[in-house]
Order: structure tokens, then sequence, then C-alpha cells
């Protein structure tokens, strides 16, 4: 979890720079951050997920990576959680994808006023 933290923040303060910097459509440039976040979360829970599904090779159940030991912590571990955790970030990039066209027509409605 403290990764989509790291990157909300990041976002956020990424957002906020470039809205007084005066760069156009600084939230939507910001959700394409957290896009690309969520992206290489979705790759490193997957390589994950794909690891716990053959024990035998990595001598048991672990966490393969660093991304995906901030995305799910300690305890636990079990190929369900894995694959629950994958899921879950699919649907958070699909609905970041909504948010991000959501975003860009408020953004073009308010600086075309």
């Amino acid at each position: 979890m403290i990764f989509y933290g790291v990157c909300l923040v990041g976002a956020a303060l990424l957002a906020y720079l470039m809205k007084k910097s005066q760069v156009q459509y600084p939230c939507a440039k910001a959700v394409t951050l957290l896009i690309f976040g969520s992206l290489l979360s979705n790759i490193s829970l997957a390589q994950n997920f794909t690891q716990s599904q053959i024990p035998e090779v990595n001598d048991g159940i672990a966490i393969s990576n660093r991304i995906s030991y901030w995305i799910i912590g300690e305890g636990n571990w079990s190929p369900e959680r894995f694959g629950a955790f994958y899921e879950q970030s699919v649907f958070i990039t699909i609905a970041l994808m909504f948010v991000y066209v959501f975003v860009l027509m408020i953004e073009s409605r308010i600086k075309n006023k």
C-alpha cells in the first residue's frame, strides 16, 4: 500500500507544481503519471502472481519484487491473495483511464471558457 500512497502524493504535488507553472491540463498530466504507476504495479503483481503458481521452482511462496512487496506487505501470502491484488490493480488501472478522459474533458471546458 506504500506504493499507491507515494504515487498519489507525487501526482498531487506534480499537479500543484504544474498548475503554479501554468502548464496546460495539469490534472490530466498528473492522472497520466498515476496510470503509468498503476501499469508498473500491474506488471510487478502479474510477475509475482505467475511465479507463485509454481512454488516448487521458487522453493515456496514469496514476493518476487520490491514493488509487489510495497503493495502486498507482510504476512498471509498465498497464490489466491496475489491473484486478488493483481485483479484489483487491473481494475484500478482501467478506472484511472476513465478518470483521465473525464479530467481532460473538464479541464478543456474550463480552458475554453
